[in-house]
């Protein structure tokens, strides 16, 4: 959810940015992944893929919401619409890392890595759009001065 509303607030380079650093916090171990753990070997295993989503994840849901801006409010459709696209990308290298890291078919591959999420995914991903639309323009406020 967060690195979702990191490219919702604050824009594609921003939210791709942070989001960058907390990939390499996890890559050099400190321990931000899931289950408190961190390490290159997270990028090798089954949520490799999901961990690469996740950049393009708020670089395309900050390209769609555009970068805050002081002036100007985001309508709710386009932060929607920023929001769906941003999370239905994690899953595309997600699910296809998924599935070679298994070696399984499709069938086991949604059952595994779709099915159990996108139900939360989908309550986080509204959460984030209220959230965003409340953040942008102090994120605006601070990034502009």
């Amino acid at each position: 959810m967060f690195v979702l509303l990191a490219g919702l607030t604050l824009g594609p380079t921003m939210g791709g940015a942070s989001t960058a650093l907390y990939l390499l916090a996890g890559t050099i171990g400190v321990p931000v992944f899931a289950g408190a753990t961190g390490g290159f070997v997270h990028f090798l295993g089954p949520t490799g893929g999901f961990l690469f989503g996740y950049l393009l994840s708020a670089t395309l849901a900050g390209l769609i919401a555009g970068t805050p801006r002081i002036d100007k409010q985001a309508p709710v459709w386009r932060l929607a619409i920023a929001g769906v696209a941003g999370i239905l990308i994690v899953y595309v290298p997600g699910l296809l890392w998924l599935k070679a890291a298994l070696d399984a078919d499709w069938q086991k591959t949604i059952a595994a890595g779709f099915a159990p999420f996108i139900a939360g995914d989908t309550i986080k991903t509204i959460i984030a759009i209220i959230a965003a639309r409340r953040l942008r323009k102090s994120a605006a406020k601070t990034l502009n001065g």
